[in-house]
């Protein structure tokens, strides 16, 4: 909502740099811990959470190596080892229990991997690969490939438990795109909505010249009403989707009303456990 800032304050070269954290309203900003792993360098944060708790990017070691890390309650956690500039979480869920980015791959690649609060970090997607980008819950997560030898990345997307698949083939094959693809090389997906429907991206389009792409899809079995996340049930993460967009003009106005409010609701309770 825009109402928690985080950053870095001080001056290159004369030592430590303070990270923060402030809130709109506060007289001055929460300077945040520093990990055992990195005592003296700074950090450069690429996201937080939708509610502003948790804070990820990368935290700078010595002669320029870094590892990805989550700030939050519990302080900083270091998700990869402090030894590569290849690490760094890119993206969250809206609660921080979920976050996705990119690790070094010994020998000489990088793969793309999802954290959770709960399980630790495992890889996704393939090989020489970072991911970008999730949806609310962090069960829709996307990014980028690349190919040794092959010019250009490609984009790619992960839905559920489901295998990873290139974009361009899930759009082919599962959403039925054909014309509006022909001449298109999609490269990367760098952003996705709270509810997993709409897709931005950057790629190469028929008369070779990058451009942006939007592209809404239909997840499978996802028509029923109130489902924000399209695990195919509406319940308690749902409901938690909508009250984190009350009074606003979000994906939860189920009736298309221009507001979040108890009319939406009700539709949410009318399908509750469907």
């Amino acid at each position: 909502d825009g109402n928690t800032i985080t950053g870095c304050r001080g001056t290159y070269g004369t030592g430590p740099l303070d990270f923060f954290r402030w809130a709109v309203g506060s007289t001055t900003p929460a300077i945040l811990p520093r990990s055992i792993q990195n005592p003296e360098g700074y950090f450069y944060f690429n996201t937080i959470s939708g509610d502003g708790s948790t804070i990820g990017g990368l935290a700078r070691g010595p002669n320029y190596t870094s590892s990805a890390v989550v700030i939050n309650s519990s302080g900083v956690i270091n998700l990869t080892p402090t030894q590569e500039q290849s690490n760094l979480v890119k993206d969250f869920s809206t609660d921080g229990s979920v976050a996705v980015g990119m690790e070094l791959a010994p020998p000489s690649s990088v793969r793309a991997f999802r954290w959770t609060a709960a399980g630790g970090k495992v890889a996704i997607g393939p090989s020489n690969s970072e991911c970008q980008a999730c949806n609310a819950d962090g069960t829709i997560v996307g990014g980028s490939r690349f190919i040794f030898g092959v010019a250009g990345l490609i984009a790619w997307i992960r839905i559920g438990d489901a295998p990873w698949t290139d974009l361009k083939d899930y759009l082919l094959v599962e959403q039925g795109l054909g014309a509006e693809l022909d001449g298109w090389r999609l490269e990367t997906v760098q952003d996705i909505s709270a509810d997993g429907r709409t897709i931005v991206g950057s790629g190469i389009n028929p008369e070779g010249c990058e451009q942006g792409f939007l592209v809404r899809i239909g997840l499978p079995n996802t028509n029923l009403i109130g489902d924000m996340n399209g695990d195919r049930v509406v319940n308690g993460q749902d409901l938690g989707m909508l009250l984190g967009q009350w009074g606003t003009a979000g994906s939860a106005d189920l009736n298309r009303d221009g507001v979040v409010n108890g009319t939406d609701l009700g539709l949410m309770l009318g399908a509750w456990g469907s």
